[in-house]
């Protein structure tokens, strides 16, 4: 493993620490969370959901302020280094189970992929991600050497 894809490795448990945490303090009992971020222009920004059995949350700016700081923190260094061929993502977003399987998906071109927002008749879950994906994040493939989860790492 190369120093840069063990700095985005880093990055990524400490954002899925960071929303779990956060999440778990929120609701003790929600399914899924879901967090972007976005950057463009040399802005970045960040929106939060999660999932109970009550439905779709949107997680405050304001009284939420430390996640979208410290997201935003460390999307800039998880944008530096994942950064390829001159080209840095647009939008990452990271979706957390309750059983802490997780996955993150990079965006190249359409900074306007997977919003969360509940105008215009959306659901709050990021726009594009269906139920499909969330059965497949709960019921992960088998690894085919064994292995530690994310969150026994520290």
């Amino acid at each position: 493993m190369t120093e840069v894809s063990s700095q985005a490795s880093e990055c990524v448990i400490a954002l899925a620490q960071l929303l779990t945490g956060k999440i778990q303090g929120i609701d003790q009992k929600w399914l899924h969370a879901f967090l972007r971020i976005d950057a463009e222009e040399g802005a970045m920004g960040a929106r939060c959901s999660y999932v109970n059995a009550n439905g779709v949350h949107l997680v405050g700016p304001i009284e939420n302020q430390d996640l979208y700081h410290r997201a935003i923190e460390i999307g800039e260094q998880l944008r530096a280094a994942t950064h390829r061929h001159e080209r840095a993502f647009k939008v990452c977003l990271l979706i957390v189970d309750a059983s802490f399987n997780y996955e993150l998906k990079f965006e190249y071109e359409d900074a306007s992929k997977w919003m969360i927002t509940k105008l215009d008749g959306a659901t709050g879950i990021p726009v594009g991600i269906t139920a499909a994906d969330l059965a497949a994040l709960d019921k992960p493939s088998p690894p085919t050497t064994p292995r530690r989860p994310w969150y026994r790492f520290w």
